[in-house]
């Protein structure tokens, strides 16, 4: 029979003993099962139907991932002439209420583009129905082609862009769900002027019910 020597036990500190003594406790509560696969939950048993309690079971790794610096996504730039009303440094007629552009002497944009702000049916998962989201269109884009998320912009440091970003969403006495059909646009991972980074007075109402001081585009 082989002997046990005490030299040879595993030396622990406090912080681990409590560790292997929760560890411990913890396998005791479960039972073997438990143990063996992951409990049952509430959000569709992470893809095994057998384990759903509640919800729509929803296998994961099915639908492959938009991807963002495809031709599907990327946004082109569009001559000035298309951007009607014209910008300027102030909000002209036609467009919503904003701060003057600060750099517009000093750093006057080189392209531009325009997007719609509309709102479009989406599928989240091949087994789930539509859902109803609000999404993009790019500028030139067909009716009903909108993208949720929204389309990439190639840009280029020290090369000023304006983006023409309009509100087509349904108006206030069409619209369902929570919220109201207005929205501000905040930009990330660039530089910009604190007028043109979505501040949250700067939203693009839909109509006047909303706002009769507040015009249609942003």
């Amino acid at each position: 029979m082989a002997s046990f020597d005490p030299s040879n036990r595993p030396k622990l500190n406090r912080r681990q003993s409590l560790q292997l003594g929760a560890a411990a406790t913890a396998a005791g509560l479960l039972g073997a099962e438990e143990m063996a696969a992951p409990a049952q939950t509430k959000d569709g048993g992470g893809g095994d139907p057998a384990r759903a309690t509640g919800g729509f079971p929803t296998p994961p790794f099915v639908d492959k991932m938009p991807q963002l610096n495809s031709e599907a996504f990327v946004i082109k730039p569009i001559a000035l002439a298309q951007l009607n009303p014209l910008p300027g440094k102030y909000a002209v007629a036609g467009e919503a209420r904003r701060d003057p552009h600060q750099a517009w002497e000093t750093h006057p944009p080189q392209l531009y583009y325009e997007i719609f702000q509309e709102e479009v049916q989406v599928k989240m998962h091949r087994d789930l129905p539509y859902s109803t989201m609000w999404g993009f269109r790019r500028g030139g884009d067909p009716a009903g082609t909108v993208l949720a998320p929204g389309p990439t912009f190639h840009a280029t440091a020290g090369v000023p862009v304006l983006v023409r970003i309009w509100n087509k969403l349904p108006p206030p006495s069409q619209h369902q769900g929570y919220g109201m059909p207005e929205t501000t646009t905040h930009l990330h991972d660039n530089h910009n002027t604190s007028e043109s980074d979505g501040n949250t007075d700067d939203y693009y109402p839909k109509t006047h019910e909303l706002d009769p001081a507040n015009n249609d585009p942003g």
